[in-house]
């Protein structure tokens, strides 16, 4: 509870009664003290016994008052004292909720922080997918698709044999020096080809592993290399060929 207007205006009206009180009482004394030294006024004084009552009743009432007024204030200095201390209290309450508050926005923050550095992550990280298809016409095609938020530049594309029908490893340069937009795929390589390079230009019998190797820059300076899956393609007798992810297996 706060002091009110009330309150403090009687702290004041108390304390002034103490002084006028104390005033009051020091005249009184003075008075007698001069009158022991005024002959007459000492005589006129002894010789009147009500004269001497009412000061002396005059002093008593006076020093009632003051012990009166002490009482009060003593009172209203416990309350008040006690109003210091629930206050102090609650301030410390309302210091550790506002500790826990700060607690609590430094935590949030943090959070924040660490969505942001996720959100930034995933907008510059760089997201490419590389896959072999047949045509219709049954020949292995390339396809490298943008999924990044961003478009990239392929810097070289290049297919590694790790198994032919001849026995012999090798790898190729499909191409390299392009855009892809985001969002947009690529298959403009000639993979059937170089894959028949490399297997001396015979088309059959043919048992080949391969993959693709795709190195691209986005937002970085640095480029960022990716592989596709595993193939076989096999082609025997007829215009049939067969290809197979390996690592479907």
């Amino acid at each position: 509870m706060e002091p009110t207007k009330d309150s403090l205006s009687s702290l004041d009206l108390s304390a002034t009664g103490r002084r006028r009180t104390a005033v009051f009482v020091a005249l009184v004394v003075v008075v007698i003290v001069v009158s022991g030294f005024v002959p007459r006024i000492s005589a006129f004084y002894e010789a009147h016994r009500w004269l001497q009552n009412l000061v002396l009743a005059l002093s008593g009432a006076a020093t009632l008052f003051l012990a009166y007024l002490e009482y009060r204030h003593a009172g209203e200095a416990v309350e008040y004292l006690g109003e210091q201390t629930r206050l102090s209290e609650e301030a410390n309450r309302l210091s550790e909720e506002a500790n826990q508050y700060r607690n609590s926005t430094f935590q949030l923050q943090a959070q924040v922080y660490q969505l942001q550095a996720s959100m930034e992550e995933k907008l510059t990280r760089i997201r490419l997918f590389v896959q072999v298809h047949m045509d219709k016409d049954q020949n292995p095609v390339l396809f490298v698709s943008n999924l990044s938020a961003f478009d990239l530049w392929v810097n070289e594309t290049k297919v590694f044999v790790m198994k032919t029908t001849t026995g012999s490893s090798a790898s190729e340069v499909l191409g390299g020096g392009t855009h892809i937009s985001r969002g947009k795929s690529e298959s403009g390589y000639l993979l059937w080809g170089t894959l028949l390079k490399i297997n001396n230009n015979q088309q059959r019998p043919l048992d080949m592993n391969f993959r693709v190797e795709v190195l691209v820059t986005g937002m970085a300076d640095d480029p960022v290399r990716f592989l596709s899956h595993n193939y076989n393609l096999k082609a025997g007798t007829g215009n049939i060929k067969v290809l197979t992810n390996l690592s479907d297996k």
